[in-house]
């Protein structure tokens, strides 16, 4: 799974599926258990899934660069450099789920959520964003910078 474009294909499949969790079950889920009082479930069900896709494709977008810049002759020679690099995607993307978080509080300002509800914001931001980064990065990095990813140092 380490070569293109298996990895490519693999990644995309795998946050597919985890975008129909987290942006499509729990979204329907949060928008009828919210109490939400100045914005219709559809409204919420639809800014929430819009939210969670940019998470989505910002991953996306990491791995696929991640993997093309793994793959250069020049990234399994440097390895410091491949750590930096993936290091600061990993970042970005930490960055990114924590942004969705805050734009829908921005969004939302009006509503009430719980404690609970913006936990479960979080835990599916990060689970289309810098989770499946992390994973897929230590399951189908390329071989001469497998061992650059958090986790396989």
């Amino acid at each position: 799974m380490r070569k293109s474009p298996i990895n490519y294909l693999v990644t995309i499949a795998a946050i597919a599926v985890l975008w129909i969790i987290a942006a499509v079950l729990v979204g329907n889920y949060l928008g009828d258990n919210a109490a939400l009082s100045n914005t219709t479930t559809e409204d919420f069900g639809r800014v929430y899934r819009i939210v969670m896709t940019i998470g989505a494709v910002a991953a996306v977008a990491g791995l696929t660069h991640w993997y093309w810049h793994g793959g250069k002759d020049a990234a399994a020679t440097d390895l410091a450099g491949a750590r930096r690099f993936w290091s600061v995607w990993f970042f970005i993307l930490l960055i990114t789920s924590v942004s969705c978080v805050a734009g829908m509080i921005v969004v939302f300002r009006d509503e009430r959520f719980t404690v609970v509800e913006y936990l479960m914001l979080f835990g599916c931001a990060s689970l289309l964003t810098w989770i499946p980064y992390w994973i897929c990065s230590l399951a189908m990095s390329p071989r001469g910078v497998k061992h650059a990813p958090l986790g396989m140092r």
